[in-house]
This record gives C-alpha cells, structure tokens and sequence, in this order.
C-alpha cells in the first residue's frame, strides 16, 4: 500500500489539531484545560461507544491483525469501527475552538484537515460512512457540552442588577 500526504494527513489530523488548538486557546487557560480534558474524555467516549457497539471495521482482518501485532497486551484495543475515533476528536476540536474563538480563519484550517481526516477514514476502509457520521455528531455533542459548561463556570453566578436610572418608584 503505497503512502500519501492525504493518508498521513488524515492519519494524524486529530492529533494536529488538538496541538493547533491548544495553540489556538492559550491565552483562555480555562477553555485550554477544559479543550484538554474533553479531548481525554473524548477518546474515552469513543472506546466506550466501540466497545457497546461493536459495530466491525469494512476491513477487519487486515486492521486486526496490524492492530494485534502493535499491541498485543491490549485485548480489543480498535476492533470496533462504530463510531470513528479520528472523526470524532477532529470534530470535537473543530467544534469547541471554533466556539470559543470564532475565528472563521481557524474554522477553515480545522474544517479542511477534519474533512480530509473523515476522507481518508473512508477512502482507507478503515471505517463506514455510517461510522464516520456518527463520529461527527458524538464529536459535536461532547464539543458543545464542555463547551457550554466552560461558558457556565467562566459566567458564575449572575446576579440582577438595578438599572443606573432606576429611582425607586417601583
């Protein structure tokens, strides 16, 4: 099997942009370590959902016997397919920095490589296209929700404010 940019791209697209955007938020540390906690807890809700799922790879033998050579001590380590783990964490990181900085520069880099990442992903056979969908919609849930929780621990407790030309009448 013949190497290109777009398949080590996509192989370790994920990885770059967790590191692009850590980059990206370390001027907010708290955005920067709850973006590191939600990629960690990330990846955990992948293994978990692979291991409810067990939903299989289009090309489980040959993955399976990669995957065994490289780690044999860990039993089931990327048997499953469902959902995609590198869609899913590219989604995430896509999602979340894109929350909190808005910047549409950084939305068209990140976009590009998890475009390119689910592509792969797909053209590889590594997973299905069912598996990449679904990849993306855990990525943007977990993406939202620390998300949103980071904006509620920033925003603490609001109290309401008397208007300045409030003289008392009501």
């Amino acid at each position: 099997m013949k190497y290109n940019f777009i398949y080590y791209l996509g192989e370790w697209g994920p990885c770059i942009l967790i590191f692009v955007g850590m980059l990206a938020l370390y001027k907010t540390p708290t955005y920067l370590g709850l973006f590191a906690a939600g990629s960690v807890l990330n990846l955990l809700i992948n293994y978990i959902l692979k291991g409810i799922l067990k939903h299989p790879r289009p090309n489980e033998k040959e993955h399976l016997i990669n995957l065994e050579q490289r780690y044999k001590e860990i039993l089931n380590f990327g048997r499953y397919g469902m959902p995609s783990g590198h869609t899913q964490s590219a989604i995430f990181s896509t999602a979340f920095v894109f929350m909190v900085t808005r910047n549409v520069r950084l939305l068209v880099l990140f976009s590009s490589i998890t475009m390119i990442t689910m592509y792969q992903r797909v053209k590889e056979n590594f997973h299905t296209i069912n598996q990449v969908i679904i990849g993306v919609a855990v990525g943007y849930l977990v993406a939202l929700f620390f998300f949103l929780y980071t904006r509620k621990t920033l925003q603490g407790k609001v109290k309401a404010k008397l208007d300045d030309n409030y003289f008392g009448l009501i």
